[in-house]
């Protein structure tokens, strides 16, 4: 089935969003053509199509997505569920 415009929103896309880090959205928060951007947490979460919240990155792989220095990176001990973008 192609894309189709939302009967909710008129064809718009709606962004919710949060920068509070494991902020969790209730089923009924959210309506087909909606997204919320969980930026804290680097996810962008959306209902599918039974109704669940799912996001993205997600399942039981990568969760959350960061950019840092290679310097930054060295500092630190790596999490498996997340994916590091080295900017230098």
């Amino acid at each position: 089935m192609p894309f189709q415009d939302s009967d909710i929103t008129g064809g718009k896309v709606c962004i919710k969003s949060s920068m509070t880090s494991g902020e969790t959205l209730a089923s009924d928060g959210l309506v087909r053509g909606e997204l919320a951007l969980q930026a804290a947490d680097g996810r962008l979460i959306y209902k599918d199509s039974a109704g669940a919240i799912q996001g993205f990155p997600g399942g039981d792989g990568i969760n959350k997505i960061v950019a840092l220095t290679q310097a930054e990176y060295d500092a630190l001990t790596p999490d498996a569920t997340t994916l590091y973008v080295i900017t230098d």
